[in-house]
């Protein structure tokens, strides 16, 4: 799966507004955040506002602060609003089941990327999913995962989570 520079712009822009929750970020500042131009975090910034993201505040000490909690808003969701061409879509080779497999791989990756919210991401969350990455993301992927191959033990975060 490959983002496209809006995608990784909108996601570094709510986390930039998550890290900042009682404050109103100014898009310059979320643009150097996210060592973007201004006027390309403004129109990804547009398109945050206009899908209820971010509200978009006006006048002197304005800017974008995000409408709900950053522990709210998943990744796998900014992910589908940003790029709505990573859906599901035909193939040249219907025939041979290319389609199904394609469709079965982008569920997997969408169910992994629903997991994680925004204040994941910023650090912001209750509890620090991000202390051992590889931990948080096998917890999510453990129903895809088919072996019946011996797991090893990574650290001690990854004992609870397996059990």
């Amino acid at each position: 799966m490959k983002l496209t520079r809006e995608c990784e712009i909108a996601i570094g822009i709510l986390i930039c507004c998550a890290r900042r929750p009682t404050e109103t970020v100014n898009v310059r500042d979320a643009a150097t955040f996210v060592n973007a131009t201004v006027h390309h975090a403004h129109r990804v910034t547009v398109q945050l506002v206009r899908t209820g993201y971010l509200e978009s505040v006006r006048g002197k000490g304005g800017g974008i602060r995000p409408i709900g909690a950053a522990d709210q808003i998943s990744v796998g969701g900014i992910i589908r609003h940003m790029q709505p061409q990573l859906s599901p879509r035909k193939t040249r080779f219907e025939n041979l089941g290319l389609e199904v497999l394609l469709g079965e791989a982008m569920d997997a990756a969408f169910y992994a990327l629903d997991g994680f919210t925004i204040a994941d991401l910023a650090g912001t969350g209750s509890g620090n999913r991000f202390a051992c990455l590889t931990c948080a993301a096998r917890g999510i992927l453990r129903p895809f995962h088919r072996s019946k191959t011996r797991r090893v033990k990574i650290c001690k975060a990854e004992v609870a989570l397996w059990g």
